[in-house]
C-alpha cells in the first residue's frame, strides 16, 4: 500500500505554520515530518523538492497579498512603517512571516542533510528545478525581509 504524504496548514491558511504528514487523518498511523525525512520516505526527491517549492510559493504568494495590503503604509522615503503592538493586523502579519521562514528552513535544511546524496543528484540532473528552487528561496527570504519590517520593534 503507497504512502500518503502531503502538507497540512495547521489553520487551514496559507498564512499559518504549516508540516508535511505521513498518513494525515489515520490516528494509527499520521506522522509529521521534516522535508528531509519525506526525501528520504518517498525516495523520489525530485517530487519532494517541486512540491515544497509550490508550497513555498503558495504561503510567499499569501504574504505578498497581505504585504499589498499594508502598501499604503509607508514612510515619504518609501520604507515601511512598523504597526503599533496593538494594530489588529500584527498578528497576520506575524503569522505570515512564521510561516515564510518555517517552510524556508525546512528546505534549506533538507538541503543540507541530503546535499551528498538523492537531492545533490536530482538537482544535477534537473536545472529548472535547481532554478525554481533558487527563485522560490529568493522570494521566500525577500518577503521575510518586507514583512519583518512592518513588525512592531521589539524595544518599543
Amino acid at each position: 500500500m503507497a504512502q500518503r504524504i502531503e502538507w497540512r496548514f495547521s489553520e487551514g491558511s496559507v498564512l499559518s505554520i504549516g508540516h508535511w504528514y505521513l498518513d494525515w487523518g489515520d490516528p494509527q498511523k499520521e506522522t509529521l515530518l521534516t522535508l528531509t525525512q519525506v526525501i528520504h520516505a518517498s525516495d523520489n526527491p525530485i517530487w519532494c523538492l517541486r512540491e515544497h517549492a509550490n508550497v513555498l510559493g503558495r504561503i510567499v504568494n499569501g504574504a505578498e497579498e497581505l504585504l499589498a495590503d499594508l502598501g499604503g503604509l509607508g514612510t515619504a522615503d518609501g520604507l515601511p512603517v512598523r504597526l503599533a503592538r496593538s494594530s489588529p493586523i500584527v498578528g497576520s502579519v506575524l503569522r505570515a512571516h512564521h510561516s515564510t521562514q518555517h517552510a524556508l528552513a525546512l528546505l534549506v535544511d533538507a538541503l543540507v542533510e541530503c546535499r551528498k546524496g538523492p537531492v545533490e543528484r536530482a538537482l544535477r540532473s534537473d536545472g529548472e528545478l535547481g532554478m525554481s528552487l533558487t527563485f522560490s528561496m529568493s522570494d521566500a527570504v525577500n518577503c521575510c525581509y518586507r514583512l519583518e519590517g512592518h513588525l512592531p520593534a521589539l524595544d518599543a
